[in-house]
């Protein structure tokens, strides 16, 4: 998550307008003055940013398992085991038996 963290600009009009946003929310449903709104912003703000990094892990482990996957049927395909016809073994059962 710290590589999601860094990549956020505190100072570009994205980040200033979400924040602003939030901290309104934040100060109507929670009260309080200010600072501590902006304060409640800035957690909000890192919480999403914490849940895209998880979102972004986890898709990133089920690529991984579709790879290893895929890679994995082309040598189970290419196997073939051939099938043994009715008349096949017969041959050795009587040396076996004597």
């Amino acid at each position: 998550m710290a590589i999601y963290g860094q990549t956020v600009d505190q100072y570009s009009p994205a980040f200033q307008g979400a924040a602003r946003g939030l901290q309104g929310f934040a100060q109507t449903v929670a009260g309080g003055t200010t600072s501590q709104a902006a304060a409640r912003a800035k957690v909000l703000i890192s919480s999403h940013i914490g849940k895209q990094a998880f979102v972004a892990s986890v898709d990133d482990v089920f690529l991984l398992a579709a790879a290893i996957i895929l890679f994995s049927l082309i040598p189970i395909l290419l196997i073939r085991v051939k099938k043994k016809t009715k008349g096949q073994g017969k041959e050795l059962r009587p040396a076996l038996e004597e």
